[in-house]
């Protein structure tokens, strides 16, 4: 799917046919269900693309370190941080540009790395 927004702890994520889904950041636990409070959180829903140039990218493949995941994600622009959490197998990428942002989802949502299909 494709991330639309991000409220507390949790992404939405939309499929092309149109159904909703939720992941936790931080477990990664994923649920068809609107989570508890999801609309009480402030937060902001992308509908023309990102708001901000903070990227989550999930299900990163394991050994998945700081220098091979700015080396995956440096070709769509400047990276201002990065932060990946090994043992939850996800991490974040910040670009100085939201335009950057969106061609980085737009590019490697759903792409397959060393067998894991990543979560843009």
């Amino acid at each position: 799917g494709r991330q639309v927004g991000t409220r507390g702890e949790w992404a939405e994520f939309n499929l092309p046919d149109g159904r909703a889904y939720y992941q936790h950041i931080i477990t990664g636990e994923k649920t068809w269900a609107r989570p508890i409070g999801y609309d009480h959180v402030v937060g902001r829903r992308l509908t023309a693309g990102p708001s901000h140039s903070n990227v989550y990218v999930g299900s990163l493949p394991p050994g998945t370190n700081e220098f091979s995941f700015r080396s995956l994600f440096s070709q769509f622009g400047t990276i201002v941080s990065s932060k990946v959490v090994n043992d939850l197998h996800y991490g974040f990428v910040k670009y100085t540009t939201m335009a950057e942002a969106q061609k980085c989802i737009d590019t490697m949502n759903g792409v397959t790395v060393n067998g894991s299909v990543l979560q843009v």
